[in-house]
């Protein structure tokens, strides 16, 4: 089975990638595997978090993706989630590698702007 790998950030801009992973997994009948990087406070110069902050942030990463993930279930396609902590290109690297990813569907920028 076809591996798909698709990374958001809550963006319009990487939601953009949404619509390509329906087509092409439903065309290959491949499995979707949706990803949230949430990134530290000590990688983004802020302020450290409390606990409470963290764990929420976590948690809305995976409300985020479950509602995400609500579309491609109803449209019969098989969906994983998965929320990881670090720098994005880290994690989306790893993944790919850990997961046996076939296929990376993304958008170029997503939050940082252009």
């Amino acid at each position: 089975m076809l591996n798909i790998l698709l990374p958001l950030d809550g963006s319009e801009v990487a939601e953009g990638a949404i619509a390509h992973a329906h087509a092409i997994s439903n065309a290959l009948d491949a499995k979707v595997t949706l990803l949230r990087v949430v990134v530290p406070a000590d990688f983004r110069n802020e302020d450290a978090f409390s606990r409470v902050d963290w764990r929420l942030r976590k948690q809305q990463a995976r409300s985020y993706l479950q509602g995400v993930a609500e579309s491609f279930e109803t449209a019969g396609i098989q969906c994983e989630l998965r929320v990881e902590e670090g720098q994005p290109a880290e994690i989306i690297i790893a993944a790919a590698r850990d997961l046996q990813i076939n296929l990376l569907i993304m958008s170029t920028h997503g939050r940082g702007g252009a």
